[in-house]
């Protein structure tokens, strides 16, 4: 007996992968969500659910509004489901007697049940990438900050780091922001700007509610019974935010806690330092056992009510300090690490234009303490400015403003739409993003294209590694990036059901029947990844049947356009011609796929059909002339990688002799690298004249050409 369950076991995880899997919190949070979903689970109307960071405490805007709705006699007959992990949060505690309020831990099975029946969900950063929004269901994502240090594509590390923020934002209804800056920031750098069909809200931020309507001394009794405070001395909070990547937070409690003990040997007697690490970093700090004397603030506490039993905030790179605006209190930036930290993360503000001192070590910091008073007068009027811009609109009552939107439907005057009407949208899909044709078609089809009557978006259907992300970050600034990524939301059956299918030849997939089986599972799964942005046409890179391409042919999309560049040599992955004739409206033909197997079947039919030159389906294309924007920019932008990697390995060595040694290397290094673009330059322009020779026609004018051909092809769909 024990043998066949293995057995049967084995095929399990060599059919579907599910077992394997099944371990895994998240995949387990999918499964019940994917169960919930075949239950046919009805919304419920009145079911509100609130999650913060990943489930880890209750607290900032969706905190900020539940508080307001408990108040309101409208939300009488609503119920709220909060998802949190910590069972001893005294928040959680605080509303556990009220019949309204309900409890569920991360991916368990209420919490997917919740997240599918919830006619409302309200998030601060991300749902897991499981979600969908449902037809009726409304999805409010609010983020957690005014945009100080870089974010989504925008901040330093690896290429997609945001996908799943940027997934949750196709499926948004509303986006709670503090300010304009922050709106445009948060809609460019997660690239949907002009894609996101939701409202945009900026009624002021309904966590600095928090912070404006808490009790100064409720909340300094609170320091005192939790951290052991004297609440008698003023209060000086130091709050550092994280270092690293995001899902790779670094620990970097030493820092905090010498930085802490720095400031406090430092510090006469009459003032009380507190540290509030990151929600991120928490987990390193709770973990250790030689903290001594420090008042270190529990994760539990919210941020923003904290706020209001502080008399002076000290952090870094935070955006907490616009938090503290509101309070018209003082604040000193210690950013020991200023040039590192800008190099790696990136800051939407230049740190010395701000309405603080910058401080590089503790005994500076010290100074700016002690002498607050003077540094308040000496910032005054930048002060004024920056909360009139950035805090304008809290007043302590944005959390009813927002709610009135949202549940009741009332006009709100900051409302407004980023969608951009007027371009036609295109989705190109297919394209491996490593050393090949298709790759340097698509980067050039990027840069050449006319982005004031076109929008590109570019899905990437395989995992990010060093040589993909090479190539994504030579697109196209203007070129948008969608990431296929995380578990697709389907039961056991399913997972059944779609590997038999996947490993069926291309051409019995494409066969009508067994289409029939899959459609919704593939629809689903597009819909997961893309929400509901209305492209125009599609754009496909290959003639291979994949998971992508197989969803592409089946969506609602009006054109469909393939750029065959290579064709797949395993025929049995290859979409049949049949069926290429069936789902594209147009397939550009560049060398050497004129002479492949698929071309020579789509000529056959478009002779059988008798289709003239003019209408033919086929349209042969040649190629871009010229690297001036493919192999020689990925050369150039390999050279510039090489030396930034350099550059971060010198700043994380300690020896300040090996420092020496590498800051040599690097000045040699800087010079062989200006020596190669030179000389790559040169050879491109080289290059490029033979070829103008070669084919007797100006590069530029042949690649108009192209686009212009691509243009007439597609038509400006609306």
């Amino acid at each position: 007996m024990r043998t066949r369950l293995k057995r049967l076991y084995e095929w399990v995880v060599a059919v579907t992968g599910y077992a394997i899997a099944l371990p895994r919190r998240t995949f387990r949070g999918m499964a019940h969500y994917a169960y919930a979903r075949r239950a046919g689970l009805a919304l419920d109307e009145k079911l509100v659910m609130f999650e913060v960071y990943r489930a880890a405490k209750i607290g900032d805007t969706p905190y900020a509004m539940f508080l307001a709705m408990l108040e309101d006699p409208f939300y009488r007959d609503f119920r709220f489901i909060w998802a949190i992990d910590d069972g001893d949060s005294p928040y959680k505690k605080r509303f556990a007697a009220d019949p309204r309020v309900s409890f569920c831990r991360f991916h368990s099975r209420a919490y997917a049940r919740a997240l599918y029946r919830a006619k409302y969900v309200v998030n601060n950063k991300a749902w897991p990438s499981y979600f969908i929004r449902r037809p009726g269901q409304v999805h409010v994502t609010t983020w957690h900050a005014t945009a100080f240090k870089g974010l989504g594509k925008e901040q330093g590390g690896t290429i997609g780091q945001f996908r799943n923020v940027t997934r949750n934002y196709l499926h948004a209804d509303f986006l709670v922001m503090p300010n304009r800056f922050t709106s445009e920031v948060m809609l460019r750098s997660n690239d949907v700007k002009g894609v996101f069909s939701g409202v945009v809200l900026e009624e002021g931020y309904p966590r600095n509610d928090l912070t404006l309507n808490a009790d100064r001394e409720t909340m300094r009794e609170l320091l005192r019974e939790v951290c052991g405070a004297d609440i008698s001395r003023t209060v000086v909070l130091y709050a550092p935010t994280w270092r690293g990547e995001t899902g790779g937070y670094e620990d970097t409690t030493d820092e905090a806690i010498a930085n802490i003990e720095a400031l406090r040997s430092a510090l006469p007697d009459d003032y009380e330092l507190l540290l509030k690490v990151h929600d991120l970093t928490y987990r390193y700090l709770a973990a250790r056992d030689d903290l001594g004397g420090l008042r270190c603030v529990p994760d539990w506490i919210d941020t923003n009510e904290l706020l209001a039993g502080v008399d002076i905030l000290v952090t870094d790179y935070s955006s907490i300090f616009f938090d503290f605006m509101v309070l018209e209190r003082p604040f000193i930036f210690f950013a020991y690490d200023l040039a590192e930290y800008t190099a790696d993360r990136g800051l939407y503000f230049d740190m010395h234009e701000l309405p603080g001192p910058v401080c590089l070590t503790a005994s500076e910091v010290v100074a700016a303490i002690l002498d607050i008073d003077a540094v308040k007068e000496r910032y005054a009027e930048r002060y004024r400015s920056m909360r009139e811009e950035f805090c304008g609109n809290d007043d302590g009552h944005a959390s009813e403003r927002v709610c009135d939107r949202i549940f009741k439907g009332m006009p709100a005057p900051s409302e407004y739409r980023s969608f951009d009407q007027g371009k036609t949208r295109i989705v190109a899909f297919g394209c491996p993003f490593t050393r090949t044709k298709q790759t340097f078609e698509l980067i050039n089809l990027s840069r050449h294209l006319d982005y004031d009557s076109y929008d590109l978006t570019v899905v990437l259907g395989a995992a990010v590694t060093p040589e993909r992300e090479r190539y994504l970050r030579m697109l196209d600034g203007r070129t948008r990036v969608f990431y296929s990524f995380g578990y697709w939301d389907l039961t056991f059956g399913e997972h059944l059901r779609r590997e038999r299918f996947r490993r069926l030849p291309a051409a019995v997939r494409c066969e009508p029947g067994e289409l029939s089986r899959v459609r919704d599972t593939y629809e689903r799964q597009l819909h997961r990844i893309m929400g509901s942005v209305p492209f125009d046409m599609a754009l496909c890179f290959t003639d291979a049947l994949t998971d992508w391409t197989l969803a592409m042919t089946l969506a609602a999309i009006p054109k469909r356009v393939m750029w065959l560049v290579d064709a797949t040599a395993d025929v049995d992955r290859r979409m049949p011609a049949a069926y290429v004739r069936e789902h594209f409206d147009a397939v550009f033909v560049t060398p050497p796929a004129q002479d492949s197997r698929i071309v020579r079947q789509l000529s056959s039919h478009e002779k059988d059909a008798g289709a003239d030159g003019g209408g033919s389906f086929l349209r042969p294309v040649e190629r871009f002339i010229g690297f001036d924007n493919s192999i020689g920019a990925m050369h150039v932008e390999e050279l510039a990688q090489l030396s930034e990697r350099t550059a971060t390995l010198l700043r994380e060595q300690a020896d300040p002799s090996k420092v020496a040694h590498y800051l040599e290397g690097l000045g040699h290094l800087n010079e062989i690298i200006a020596h190669e673009v030179a000389g790559l330059t040169e050879a491109m322009r080289s290059d490029i004249a033979a070829r103008q020779a070669h084919h007797g026609i100006n590069y530029v004018e042949h690649n108009r050409k192209i686009m212009t051909m691509f243009y007439e092809t597609t038509g400006r769909v609306r």
